[in-house]
């Protein structure tokens, strides 16, 4: 995957795809209890209660401003965050690599870590941490656990477990990438270092199993019996570190094992790219 980008030029998506916070919504209008009532920014419920907006609301709630969308964001990767501490143990679980077990148990303890960082990022914009559900990731998980059912243990497996972490990985990547450009425009910068931390550890991760991928778990899975496989030609058992192949597999077995030294504690260095 790609290498470590640097953080002040082109790591962010321009958000223009996740939310369209920053519009000047003069009006609007909301249907409540089958009658549709006219509102105005910060308006009042037909209720006569205060509107609140964000903050793991959006689906009931209009979002006047960009910190609104922000509050919306982070409400929808909390509740990913969350699930993904559920789910990567599972499939680490059931993986046979051993590297491909210790990176998904790794990325498990880091999402448990992103949560506590994104209830930390709630308060800096004084609202109170509330997870929204997140019909993405929800469809994510969905399609995990269905793989598992149609898999049995070994290279092939493999395969599609990592296929499935990164797709939550890509998914979490666009949406913390779009936060830190929103925090950055509305200059909460406290906000915006902690954002990028997260962001550079999910695509770390990221590089890592696709150095798994392309090392171990593709090779293997890549010829076999089955419905659309051809007869198998003449490898190793899998699992095993093999000292010869392409120069790509001989890279990611490289990378694999500095990405064991950063699961280790070792502090992440410009070599680990």
């Amino acid at each position: 995957m790609a290498t470590k980008p640097k953080r002040s030029q082109g790591t962010r998506s321009s958000g223009s795809s996740t939310g369209t916070g920053g519009s000047n919504r003069k009006t609007s209008t909301r249907i409540t209890s089958g009658t549709i009532s006219s509102t105005s920014n910060r308006s009042s419920r037909t209720s006569g209660s205060q509107a609140r907006t964000g903050n793991g609301r959006s689906q009931t709630e209009m979002l006047h401003n960009l910190e609104d969308a922000i509050c919306a964001e982070l409400g929808d990767m909390l509740y990913a965050e969350r699930e993904l501490v559920k789910l990567l143990p599972r499939l680490a679980s059931t993986a046979t690599a051993r590297k491909l077990r210790q990176a998904l148990e790794w990325s498990a303890e880091q999402s448990d870590e992103h949560a506590s960082r994104l209830e930390r990022v709630f308060r800096l914009f004084d609202q109170q941490p509330e997870a929204e559900t997140c019909e993405g990731m929800q469809g994510i998980v969905t399609e995990a656990e269905e793989l598992l059912r149609k898999t049995q243990q070994g290279p092939v497996r493999d395969a599609m477990i990592i296929a499935a972490a990164q797709k939550a990985g890509h998914y979490m990547i666009a949406a913390y990438g779009t936060l830190c450009a929103w925090a950055e425009q509305v200059e909460e910068y406290d906000a915006l270092r902690v954002l990028e931390d997260i962001l550079d550890d999910k695509k770390f991760v990221d590089h890592a199993l696709s150095r798994i991928a392309e090392a171990q778990a593709n090779p293997q899975a890549g010829r076999g019996e089955g419905r659309f496989g051809r007869p198998e030609r003449g490898r190793g058992g899998y699992g095993e570190e093999r000292g010869s192949g392409r120069s790509r597999q001989d890279e990611g077995w490289r990378e694999t094992e500095r990405f064991r030294g950063r699961m280790a504690g070792r502090e992440r260095g410009p070599e680990d790219y």
